[in-house]
């Protein structure tokens, strides 16, 4: 074998000696980079794990349980979506999200925060309606805006016909504004339910609304 061909042959080797070190070197500062990653990390900010979609699947399943689907099916739309974005913020070991219940009246919450890169973000994913009748159109609404005219409707019907609200002391005034109020939540509900444009200013305290 001549000189060049001997020199050839040694670039060769040395080559793919040199490269595989190399791969070797990007295999190692992969793994110390995914080791400095801890486990249950958020990798991902709010916008990029796609958060949006989430809220937009929470309100799309309220909807369909507004339609006569069942619980199981429609839960699903929502978190079948959330379960693949927790994935893509934490990988194959999601996080659970944090869920709290807020009762109050007339309508009650259920709330999922979520951890982000850029901080946390929480979603309302259910309204319950605490006070109806038992013969109301719904039993829970799906936006923010359908419950603030449910708050309004019941806080402007809890003052009587001189605006004022009933003395503690009068069980007949107070019993009295009971019931105005839950009829103008069902009404409120009767309207929903009928696809109805409501109006939904801010709610505001005691009779004052």
């Amino acid at each position: 074998m001549n000189r060049a061909k001997w020199l050839a042959l040694i670039a060769g080797v040395l080559a793919l000696l040199l490269g595989g070190r190399m791969v070797l070197r990007y295999l190692d500062w992969q793994a110390s980079d995914a080791a400095r990653i801890k486990p249950g990390t958020p990798r991902l900010t709010a916008v990029a794990a796609g958060f949006s979609e989430v809220e937009r699947a929470s309100l799309n399943a309220c909807l369909c349980r507004r339609k006569g689907g069942s619980d199981a099916a429609c839960d699903v739309i929502y978190t079948g979506t959330r379960d693949q974005m927790l994935k893509r913020v934490f990988g194959n070991s999601p996080l659970p999200a944090d869920v709290a219940d807020v009762s109050s009246a007339p309508v009650s919450y259920e709330v999922e925060c979520f951890a982000f890169a850029d901080g946390q973000r929480c979603l309302t994913t259910r309204f319950y309606v605490a006070v109806s009748s038992e013969n109301s159109a719904l039993d829970e609404v799906c936006t923010a805006e359908e419950e603030r005219a449910i708050e309004q409707a019941s806080e402007s019907a809890w003052c009587g016909p001189d605006g004022k609200e009933p003395a503690s002391n009068d069980q007949d005034a107070i019993e009295a504004a009971n019931r105005r109020s839950i009829t103008a939540i069902d009404e409120v509900l009767r309207r929903i339910k009928s696809n109805q444009q409501l109006r939904a200013p801010p709610p505001k305290s005691g009779c004052a609304a």
